[in-house]
This record gives C-alpha cells, sequence and structure tokens, in this order.
C-alpha cells in the first residue's frame, strides 16, 4: 500500500490520486485474471455450459475471447471495458451452444467434411498472408495453433452444410411480388442523383499570386489553342489526380469544393471553364459527362433486391429452426465465476 504523508497539503492530494490510479488499475487486473485465468493453477479445464451430450469448457470461450480482449483494451477504458467485455463472453457462449447444436445436427444427418475440403479452404486463408510470418502471427492474435484452425475449419464446412436448406428454403420463398412490392416501398434508395465526370487543373499559391495566375492564364490559352488538356494536367497541375490527366472520374454535387461543384454542374458538356479562384489556387475544368438525376429500374436492381430479401428471410428462418433445436435439447450454462 502506498503510504501519503500529510505533512504536505499539496503533495498528500497529488499522492492520494496517484494511489487512486494504482488501486483502479490493479483492481481491474485483477477482475480479468479472476474472469479469464481462474483455473490455470487447477491444471485442469472448466466446464462452463452442457449442451445435450457435449460440454463447452472455459478454454473454449477463452480461445473466442482472446480477440477481442486485444482489441477490447485497445478501444475501451476500465468500466467500459469490463462491460462489453461481459456482453461479448455472454454473446460466444450462446454462440458456442447454437455451432454445438448444429454440429449434433449435422452428425446425426452423418454431414462431413472432408479432408480435401478442408486443405483447400485452410490453402485459401494461407494465400490471404505474404508470408508464413504473417500467417504465424494471425494465428497466434487469434489464440489458436495450425490444428485448432484446421478444426474451425471443419466444423464450419460442416456448419455450413447443415444449414444450407435455410437458404434455400429462403430462396424459395421469394416471389416476383416480392421484389415489386419491396421497389415500390424503398424507391429512395434505387434514386441516383445527378452527376457529372470532368477533368482539372489546378495551380496552387505559391505566395505569388501573379505569377500563379499568369501561370494558369497560360495554361488555360494553350488548352484552347489545341494542345491536350490531360498532358498539360499532367505536367503542370497540383492536384493529386494529375497522374490521372486531371480526371476526378463521375462525381455528386458536395464531393469537391463548392467552386468546382459550381462550374462543372454548370457548363455544357465539352465546355472548358474561365479560370476559378478558390482558397486553394486557380482552377480549370473540363466538363466531359453528365447523368441526370433518376430512378434505377426494377430490371437493373432486381437481384439486389432479391438479396437484400433473401438475408431477411433467411435470418427469420434460422432465428426458427435454431430455436427449435434449443426447444428439443437439454442445455444448461453453469456459474462461470
Amino acid at each position: 500500500m502506498i503510504e501519503c504523508p500529510e505533512t504536505n497539503k499539496l503533495k498528500f492530494e497529488s499522492c492520494l490520486n496517484i494511489r487512486g490510479l494504482f488501486m483502479k488499475y490493479f483492481s481491474l487486473i485483477g477482475m480479468l485474471l479472476l474472469i479469464f485465468f481462474r483455473d490455470a493453477f487447477a491444471g485442469q479445464d472448466r466446464i462452463i455450459a452442457r449442451v445435450n451430450d457435449d460440454v463447452i469448457t472455459l478454454s473454449e470461450l477463452e480461445e473466442r475471447m482472446k480477440p477481442i480482449i486485444n482489441k477490447y483494451e485497445k478501444s475501451y477504458e476500465e468500466e467500459e471495458f469490463l462491460q462489453n467485455l461481459a456482453k461479448a463472453e455472454d454473446y460466444w457462449i450462446n454462440q458456442l451452444i447454437e455451432n454445438k447444436l448444429i454440429l449434433q445436427e449435422a452428425q446425426r444427418k452423418n454431414i462431413t467434411a472432408t479432408k480435401e475440403e478442408i486443405d483447400e479452404r485452410y490453402e485459401k486463408i494461407k494465400q490471404d498472408f505474404d508470408s508464413e510470418l504473417q500467417f504465424k502471427i494471425f494465428l497466434e492474435s487469434q489464440g489458436m495453433n495450425i490444428d485448432q484452425l484446421k478444426k474451425t475449419i471443419s466444423e464450419n464446412i460442416m456448419i455450413g452444410k447443415a444449414t444450407a436448406h435455410i437458404r434455400e428454403r429462403a430462396r424459395f420463398k421469394i416471389s416476383p411480388v416480392d421484389i415489386t412490392k419491396y421497389y415500390n416501398e424503398h424507391g429512395d434508395k434505387f434514386r441516383e442523383d445527378p452527376l457529372v465526370r470532368a477533368s482539372h487543373i489546378l495551380i496552387r499559391f505559391t505566395g505569388n499570386e501573379e505569377n500563379d495566375y499568369k501561370k494558369a492564364k497560360d495554361i488555360l490559352s494553350r488548352i484552347k489553342n489545341g494542345e491536350d488538356f490531360a498532358a498539360l494536367a499532367r505536367q503542370y497541375s497540383d492536384d493529386p489526380h494529375a497522374q490521372q490527366g486531371g480526371d476526378l472520374g463521375f462525381f455528386s454535387r458536395g464531393q469537391h469544393i463548392k467552386e468546382i461543384d459550381k462550374a462543372a454542374f454548370s457548363l455544357p458538356v465539352g465546355q472548358i471553364s474561365d479560370i476559378i479562384k478558390s482558397k486553394l489556387g486557380y482552377h480549370i475544368i473540363l466538363v466531359k459527362q453528365k447523368k441526370k438525376e433518376r430512378v434505377r429500374p426494377l430490371s437493373e436492381v432486381q437481384e439486389e433486391i432479391q438479396n437484400v430479401i433473401l438475408k431477411d428471410k433467411a435470418s427469420k428462418l434460422w432465428d426458427e429452426w435454431i430455436q427449435g433445436l434449443k426447444k428439443k435439447s437439454y442445455i444448461e450454462i453453469y456459474n462461470k465465476s
């Protein structure tokens, strides 16, 4: 315990503050140790839930929680950290229970994951990393080794096969009437603002505004005399799009500064602006294409709508199915403390 001398009021208050910080820190560390490592000295894994004939152990939960703890340590402080950690722990216990139920259903239906399927998915995961070292670092950050990863891959394949019927049922339930109804009720989602495609040359202020203006005026004159806008943009523009010939692509109102917006949306296609002054410098705009405001037709968004409806129906069917498994199963969650 830190002792605080009372002889000096300023030193006494400072000491109390420091002692308070120490107490909070050690309290936090103590709670974490209690929650996640309390069984380490016992030399055995502890059962935290039972799902029919299967059990869920503390180590299974810790395996899922390790990356979450690492993430939350960087995002939250003290009380908020512990509150979010408790929510994450409850979430993952429920997920582990549901996974056990689905795997039991898969076993009942003789659904398996073949070695070829596991190896193929394992190699795809490895391909996302530039080196073996990066892959190993990733595994460590997730709190698992290669055997654990392959076990997880196997379980995920089995879960995918055991639940494939849900998506198929959801797809079967979608009718053209559903798609048309969604389109009519969510028209704003398919409305597109007017767009313009323009190219841009920027001469930034250098401290000599007169010379900057002369440079912009000379470039504009060369464009009007037939020189290529894109080539001059690559050579002289101070804009980040210079190497693309100044091409800004299609954009809607508000994506660029107001001076560019005003010129781009008011000029006709093919026309070049006069020299435009802004707080950045002098601009020259070439309008290349325009798209009017429109509502995307049903034929264009039909597949997009179908996927939205499919996701919603599949989610509802999933909830019904998983609740049915839970009702006919023996599930007990033991006190985690």
